[in-house]
């Protein structure tokens, strides 16, 4: 009996063991990248969004531009709640109006070029970061007497304060008279790009967005 007792118990230690190994094989170290890359492409953001290894030489210098706080994530499913908020924090936005300022003492003709900036607090949501500025700088010609402003050019577009792991890139800007003789409409289209680790694997983000806003010269 004390044979058997013995062999019964042996059998259940190697079958524990056997249901215990392969929880413990499934690790992060041994997750591989090209499995990982696949499944964060068939999420679906509602954007067009490319992900990339940061290690591939034919990114390197586009990571030199990269901000080296990256994000982290033990999951590809963190990484999705996060990045769904992430969107839904800038589809959320709204267009900013921003008055320009001006004094009689301006220009000593009547009509010259002005540069001028407008900003806007705009929170990036998901724990990244709520102390985000998005700037567009642009160009105007000013009239006297009215005074009127006309052929906006935007020249510009960054953020600043604080973002985390993400960089933004001024790819080009529209601007257009609207709304009689003194508002502006701006636009400005870049590129977000995160540097991110998932499940230990340095993996990198992008996709495209248009700020707007309008500039108005008070009568």
């Amino acid at each position: 009996m004390n044979i058997k007792k013995g062999i019964l118990f042996s059998l259940s230690v190697v079958l524990a063991i056997s249901l215990v190994i392969p929880l413990q094989v499934v690790s992060a170290a041994q997750v591989q990248p090209e499995d990982i890359l696949e499944q964060l492409e068939v999420l679906d953001f509602g954007r067009d969004i490319e992900f990339f290894f940061l290690e591939q030489n034919n990114y390197a210098s586009r990571i030199a531009a990269y901000s080296e706080d990256m994000l982290h994530f033990d999951s590809i499913e963190e990484f999705e709640e996060f990045m769904a908020n992430f969107i839904l924090a800038l589809d959320n936005t709204e267009v900013p109006t921003i008055y320009l300022e001006y004094s009689e003492l301006d220009g000593i003709t009547s009509r010259f070029i002005r540069n001028s900036m407008v900003s806007w607090w705009a929170p990036m949501g998901a724990g990244s970061s709520i102390f985000t500025v998005k700037n567009i700088s642009f160009s105007y010609s000013f009239t006297r007497p009215g005074p009127v402003i006309s052929n906006p050019v935007v020249l510009s577009s960054w953020a600043t304060g604080i973002v985390h792991g993400w960089t933004w890139t001024h790819r080009f800007g529209n601007a257009f008279m609207s709304g009689g003789s003194n508002t502006a409409r701006l636009s400005a289209t870049g590129t977000w790009t995160a540097t991110m680790s998932i499940v230990g694997i340095p993996i990198g983000a992008a996709f495209n967005e248009t700020w707007n806003a309008n500039a108005v010269l008070p009568s």
